[in-house]
């Protein structure tokens, strides 16, 4: 079975109080490539997701802090709960799944879902600033502490 990288990462970073929500989409393509997964797309990336299963459930939402999509974890009886009617996208064996939430305007398959964030995000995938600067507003390349914290998790 594939290591939730994706679910270690956001755990350990959210426990450090470096994020507050969860991971944004580059961050989480750049931390995959850094950890040298085969990953040339972000349908690659939502896929190696799908099939890496945690115990807690994978939801991307527009964060209503820094106004970018991220992936956080919610629990299964928090998704029941508050999660009723938005969209589930699931693997292919219909097992594992992660929730596109109401507040993002990304679609409703794994293909429409990847390529609206490729769309919203080719630029800094292209760039590789993956890491998002909520204090001047920017992308920027990964620092030493956030390559530092993608090593810890191997």
């Amino acid at each position: 079975m594939p290591t939730a990288h994706w679910y270690t990462l956001t755990r350990h970073l959210k426990k450090a109080g470096t994020i507050k929500n969860g991971l944004t989409i580059p961050y989480l393509y750049g931390a995959y490539q850094h950890l040298d997964y085969n990953i040339t797309s972000i349908e690659d990336l939502l896929t190696e997701i799908l099939n890496a299963p945690a115990p807690f459930i994978p939801v991307i939402e527009r964060c209503d802090v820094i106004k970018w999509d991220v992936l956080q974890l919610e629990t299964e009886k928090d998704i029941n709960k508050y999660r009723d009617g938005q969209t589930r996208i699931y693997d292919e064996n219909g097992k594992n799944f992660f929730v596109v939430s109401y507040n993002t305007n990304l679609g409703n398959t794994l293909k429409k879902v990847a390529n609206a964030l490729s769309g919203l995000y080719q630029k800094q995938i292209r760039d590789q600033d993956f890491s998002w600067n909520n204090e001047i507003k920017r992308w920027q390349k990964l620092s030493p502490p956030e390559i530092e914290s993608i090593n810890r998790i191997r």
